[in-house]
């Protein structure tokens, strides 16, 4: 998908890409801004996938935790808070996310 979406990208511009290789632009130059411009948005894409997965753990936490104390309750026939769930991220664990994200997204271009 990800290739696909630079692939449009050229498509688009092909005008644009003609008009700059007959002002004297070196096809080199012109592959190094699709690089650059891909790299960005892949180095976005990477900070807004690790902040959403942030968020959507977090929620998955509070739910599934709710869910099995009402359970149990359920069961026991009392309210008890058996289980208990803690949100908790290591920042290691951002970083390592974060960067094979990037990685694995450039890649596949």
């Amino acid at each position: 998908m990800i290739f696909l979406i630079f692939v449009m990208l050229a498509a688009e511009r092909r005008s644009e890409l003609g008009v700059a290789r007959a002002i004297g632009v070196q096809r080199r130059h012109l592959v190094q801004t699709f690089v650059t411009e891909g790299m960005l948005y892949d180095v976005v894409a990477a900070a807004l996938g690790l902040a959403l997965g942030l968020l959507v753990s977090f929620a998955m936490v509070g739910f599934i935790g709710g869910l099995f104390n009402t359970v149990s309750g359920t069961v026991t026939g009392r309210p008890a808070n058996i289980f208990e769930f803690r949100f908790n991220v290591a920042t290691a664990s951002l970083i390592i996310g974060y960067c094979l994200g990037v990685l694995f997204t450039f890649s596949s271009c």
